[in-house]
């Protein structure tokens, strides 16, 4: 799948730069980040427009996604994929406990959306809803999976110059801060 590679080159280059000598390759370091491998579920829901997904630790440590919605919806989109491989990485962290990871999302000087947050605005994610944006809530697990996706793909909004817009900047800025220190994390659990 090229959400989970995409997300393995990403974490392997973060791996490798905090530890020298690694030399991981995207797959050990998912499996290594991730505890192991992440199962796709196919749930159903195809009598409902759109499609989602909802992201598990097991009791086994394993980590599950559970997608619903018309199949045709996943076809070619790999960023919904990212989106919930971040929700995910917070289990990962955080071993998916509620008060740790509320913690984890708002803490830290958590970029935010507005108050008046309205869905044709970018906020410095790459693009718009359904493109960098998976989900119209701007609560904070929300907003962390769609962080995650833009700092996997290393791509934020722009102005028309092609510099990073005053949110994209800070949305890139707190990720590449963060990230080597939640994904060491995420390996020592």
């Amino acid at each position: 799948m090229r959400a989970a590679t995409a997300t393995g080159i990403r974490l392997r280059d973060t791996l490798n730069a905090a530890h020298p000598g690694w030399d991981l390759s995207a797959e050990e370091a998912f499996l290594l980040v991730y505890g192991g491998s992440v199962s796709f579920k196919k749930m159903g829901g195809e009598n409902r427009d759109g499609y989602w997904g909802e992201t598990f630790l097991r009791d086994d440590g394993s980590h599950e996604i559970e997608i619903y919605g018309k199949p045709e919806h996943f076809v070619g989109d790999d960023h919904w994929a990212v989106h919930e491989l971040g929700h995910a990485f917070v289990n990962a962290v955080t071993g998916a406990n509620p008060i740790a990871t509320v913690e984890f999302a708002q803490g830290y000087g958590f970029v935010d959306r507005p108050d008046d947050f309205r869905e044709d605005m970018n906020w410095g994610f790459a693009g718009g809803r359904y493109e960098w944006q998976r989900s119209a809530s701007g609560d904070a697990a929300e907003e962390f999976a769609d962080m995650y996706l833009g700092w996997v793909y290393g791509k934020w909004q722009t102005r028309d110059d092609g510099s990073l817009s005053t949110f994209g900047a800070q949305r890139s800025t707190f990720m590449n801060y963060y990230m080597p220190y939640w994904v060491d994390l995420a390996v020592s659990n």
